[in-house]
C-alpha cells in the first residue's frame, strides 16, 4: 500500500511540475490529455486551482501573520550569541518537522564579503 502511495504521490509532483509553467488553457488541455489515473489528475487539479487562486502560494510561511522579529521571542533551543562550530547564532527563523533554523553569522571571515549564513538544529 504504501509503494502505491510512494508512486501516486511521484506522479502527482511529475505532472504538476509539467503543468505549473503553462497557461491555464494549456494546462486544462495536458491534464485531459495526460494518461494518468483520475486521482493522479484530481489531486493535480487541486494543487492548479491552489496555485492560480493564490500567487504567492508556495512562498507563504506558515508563519505568514507573524512579525518575523516575533519568532526570536518564542522558545528556541539555542540562543542569542550562542556559538556554533564557526557560527554565531543571531535569531531563530523559523521551526519545522525537521528542526530549528537560525540566522547566524561566521566568527572567521572567509573572503572579503562577510555573509549570513541559516543553520539548522
Amino acid at each position: 500500500m504504501a509503494d502505491d502511495n510512494s508512486k501516486q504521490r511521484a506522479e502527482v509532483a511529475t505532472l504538476f511540475d509539467r503543468l505549473l509553467e503553462l497557461t491555464p488553457a494549456a494546462r486544462t488541455e495536458q491534464l485531459n490529455r495526460s494518461d494518468a489515473s483520475p486521482a493522479v489528475k484530481q489531486q493535480v487539479l487541486k494543487m492548479l486551482m491552489a496555485i492560480d487562486s493564490d500567487p504567492n502560494f508556495f512562498e507563504q510561511s506558515a508563519r505568514q501573520n507573524q512579525d518575523p522579529d516575533s519568532a526570536a521571542q518564542e522558545y528556541s533551543s539555542l540562543a542569542t550569541g550562542a556559538k556554533v562550530g564557526a557560527f554565531i547564532i543571531e535569531r531563530l527563523v523559523g521551526r519545522g518537522g525537521m528542526g530549528e533554523v537560525y540566522l547566524a553569522h561566521r566568527t572567521e571571515r572567509i573572503g572579503t564579503i562577510p555573509r549570513p549564513a541559516a543553520n539548522t538544529c
